[in-house]
This record gives C-alpha cells, sequence and structure tokens, in this order.
C-alpha cells in the first residue's frame, strides 16, 4: 500500500524543474515521460476492475490491452503535466481506498490472471501495481537521465 500511495507523490518530484519540451520528448523511448505518466492513468480502472472481478468470484480477471490502444490514442503528449499528474493522483486515491476497504478475508481472494494464467490474490495485485509503477518511474529516471548528459 505505501509504494501504491507513493507513486503519485514520487512522479511530481521526478519531473518538477524540468522543461516540458523534455516531457514530450521520445529519444530511443517508446513512450515520453508526459506518455509515461498518462499510460499509469490509463490503466488504472484495470486494476479497479480486477479488484472487483477477484470479489465478484471471477475465475478470470479482466484482460490487460497488451496493445495499449488507450495510451496510444489518448495523445497525452498535448496534455499539461499538471492535468496528467492529478488525474492519475485521483485515480489512485481511488483504488487505495478500495484496497483498504477490503478485509483480510478479501485481500487473500483469488481470479485467474488471463495472461500469466495463474491465480493472483488481491493481495498480489496490489504487488503486481506497484511492480508495474517502478517500471514505469525507472523509464522515466532513464529519460531524466538521458536529458541531463
Amino acid at each position: 500500500m505505501e509504494r501504491l500511495a507513493a507513486t503519485p507523490i514520487i512522479l511530481p518530484t521526478k519531473i518538477r524543474g524540468v522543461p516540458e519540451q523534455k516531457l514530450r520528448e521520445k529519444p530511443g523511448e517508446r513512450w515520453s515521460i508526459l506518455e509515461q505518466i498518462g499510460h499509469l492513468s490509463d490503466l488504472e480502472p484495470l486494476w479497479q476492475q480486477r479488484i472487483e472481478d477477484i470479489l465478484e468470484g471471477k475465475e478470470t480477471m479482466a484482460a490487460a490491452d497488451l496493445e495499449n490502444r488507450k495510451t496510444h490514442e489518448a495523445d497525452h503528449n498535448t496534455k499539461e503535466p499538471g492535468v496528467l499528474l492529478n488525474e492519475f493522483a485521483d485515480l489512485r486515491a481511488d483504488t487505495l481506498n478500495r484496497f483498504r476497504e477490503l478485509n483480510e478475508e478479501q485481500i487473500f481472494l483469488s481470479s485467474l490472471h488471463p495472461r500469466l494464467l495463474q491465480p493472483m490474490r488481491i493481495i498480489d495485485l496490489a504487488l503486481f501495481t506497484a511492480e508495474h509503477d517502478a517500471h514505469h518511474l525507472a523509464s522515466i529516471t532513464g529519460l531524466l537521465m538521458h536529458y541531463s548528459k
């Protein structure tokens, strides 16, 4: 939970003082920094849906769009950084609230992850989400290091 709560706090500090043009650049990366942030928002409804799928006892939880069409079509590079950061923070707050509402029995309920074909408990979903965040935070760090050269 701490890792999930930290991401919306870390993101603004990572990009503070970075010129907006740099936030929109894609030097050899699949996505710019703004697209990375937007992608985190794009996936938040999936995490929320998967919580519900597990609680409802669905055999298999909702699948991710592995082509990330939502992110590619969202044109996050045209958005203001503050708007993207606030959107993510609001969505993550909803996810965190949903996790916090769960009792001990519920966090150990599971459904099959559609790509991994492994049962995933709600507690595992929280870790999976935190690892996804970490991947994108590291990608942003890599872009920032590229700019500082």
